[in-house]
């Protein structure tokens, strides 16, 4: 960062140095070596909080930001009420993408699956061992149960 700012012709922070800093010491720290799991734990929780961000940065109006000169929202929805409909159900729709997917990929392409999640996907997939978790689990077998219920439902409809 101290480097960019000091190329800078004004001495001043330019909007694209944070990217350029984190994009060098991404990969120099993350970037080399994908086989650690705890790197790559960080950069999968990372890259989730930032889609986060930019989702809200999509709905937020221009101009609206807390950071002076930030610019704020990208305003892509004008329409107030539309943007409050699509702030309220964003969070249901991205709950849902996201099971629907794994649940998908788990079925028809289980080797993709990243290791811990593939196991705890096959432990709980037959509905029998949904009994034996312990009670942090349940709202996870719940949801798992939920999407395997409507697995079989919609299996009985073709």
């Amino acid at each position: 960062m101290i480097f960019l700012r000091n190329t800078s012709p004004t001495g001043k922070e330019r909007h694209y140095d944070s990217f350029l800093a984190g994009l060098i010491g991404g990969y120099t720290i993350f970037g080399r070596d994908i086989h650690n799991s705890v790197s790559q734990q960080i950069v999968i929780y990372v890259f989730a909080r930032v889609c986060l961000a930019l989702a809200k940065l999509a709905v937020q109006p221009r101009g609206v930001g807390r950071i002076e000169g930030g610019g704020g929202g990208m305003g892509l929805i004008q329409n107030e009420g539309l943007r409050r409909e699509v702030i309220r159900n964003a969070w249901p729709a991205f709950a849902s993408v996201s099971w629907a997917a794994v649940m998908y990929i788990f079925r028809w392409h289980p080797e993709t699956v990243q290791p811990s999640l593939r196991s705890s996907m096959s432990y709980m997939w037959v509905p029998p061992s949904l009994l034996s978790l312990s009670p942090p689990l349940l709202p996870f077998c719940f949801a798992l149960f939920l999407c395997w219920s409507c697995r079989i439902w919609m299996l009985t409809k073709i």
